[in-house]
């Protein structure tokens, strides 16, 4: 992946790259905070906080109950960033 940055930063950005580097970051989640950010936060959540009372209610312990059943790994992301270093001449 860090051979692929260094010509395009070179070639399409006009850098020069010191250094470039890929890493892992893991992230978590526990299910109650995923649960209320997905309920009240971003586009499915202005959409929940739009619909009526009853369907609001209907959908939350649907999710709910779908929730419950993942594993906690489902609630981890692990992507891999790419860092680079480059200067502007």
């Amino acid at each position: 992946c860090c051979a692929r940055i260094r010509p395009n930063a070179d070639r399409a950005a006009g850098l020069t790259v010191e250094r470039s580097w890929a890493a892992r970051s893991t992230y978590e989640w526990p299910r109650k905070s995923f649960f209320g950010w997905v309920t009240t936060m971003g586009p499915d959540g202005r959409r929940l906080m739009a619909a009526p009372e009853t369907v609001r209610a209907r959908l939350t312990e649907h999710l709910d109950r779908e929730l419950s059943m993942l594993p906690d790994a489902a609630f981890r992301w692990t992507p891999e960033c790419v860092y680079v270093i480059a200067l502007k001449e």
